[in-house]
């Protein structure tokens, strides 16, 4: 369909038609975001959630204009958003000190479980994956990262020991495992003090200790030679590296227990 005539903006500048908007975000979806559309509709659409109007009622605008690509783009940042929502959700009762590990869990499920209900379809749910990337990255954002390395390393396990049985609520799957273990991953990599000291063994040997972690998940993790999606090829190698005493470790003694069982 032809798109409408294209009201001046607030600014002065000629809004955009309502094609050359899709068009321009498919370039750049954060300069076409600041830009102004044609049309009040979807100008509300550039309004936060519950300003203007309903999660449906804007999808069903959208929709209405054929914009498809802006429903999609709408629906993936409103997710992210609800994500740092969460994350900040989850490093606030941290540092509250007064929620337990229990009424953590309870939570994280409640936020979820909403998210999925007002999320208008399954693209708008969070997955297991990443409810557990957003409770490893509140957990992380609630420890002093500004201390000297000994210091932040110490508080890390200790915050990561209190709440371990919160990923062990999340952690139903040996996929679901992996997930987070590429969590720390990436995490340690982005941190030069814990690479070297090396902090990574550390956290996984506290996280199978706790049995948030299987065996099979960190064997498996090691033996695929899992990398990163972003950073520096070397940091997965050298942690890697790091790992093989324990990985060993945790080899020979699956091995003495099918001595015993035999």
């Amino acid at each position: 369909p032809a798109a409408p005539a294209a009201p001046p903006a607030a600014n002065g500048a000629p809004a955009q038609p309502i094609d050359a908007a899709v068009a321009a975000l498919a370039v750049s979806p954060a300069a076409a975001a600041r830009a102004p559309l044609a049309g009040t509709d979807v100008v509300c659409w550039l309004l936060p959630s519950g300003r203007a109007t309903t999660e449906a009622q804007l999808r069903a605008v959208l929709e209405s204009h054929d914009l498809a690509e802006l429903v999609a783009f709408h629906a993936k940042r409103s997710k992210v958003q609800k994500m740092l929502h969460l994350v900040d959700g989850i490093s606030a009762r941290i540092h509250d000190g007064h929620v337990s590990p229990a009424d953590l869990t309870k939570w994280l499920s409640d936020q979820v479980a909403a998210l999925a209900a007002g999320a208008g379809g399954a693209a708008g749910a969070l997955t297991n994956a990443e409810a557990i990337g957003c409770l490893w990255d509140g957990v992380v954002n609630a420890v002093d990262l500004t201390r000297k390395a000994a210091a932040k390393r110490a508080a890390l396990l200790a915050t990561l020991k209190t709440h371990a049985p919160v990923f062990f609520a999340l952690c139903k799957t040996g996929s679901d495992e992996l997930v987070l273990l590429q969590a720390v991953q990436q995490f340690v990599s982005n941190d030069m003090e814990l690479l070297k000291m090396p902090a990574f063994p550390d956290i996984v040997n506290l996280l199978y200790q706790t049995d948030v972690l299987s065996e099979d998940t960190i064997l498996r993790w090691h033996r695929m030679g899992t990398t990163l999606n972003k950073g520096s090829a070397a940091s997965s190698n050298i942690m890697r590296e790091q790992m093989v005493p324990f990985c060993k470790w945790l080899e020979t003694a699956d091995e003495d227990g099918e001595d015993d069982d035999e």
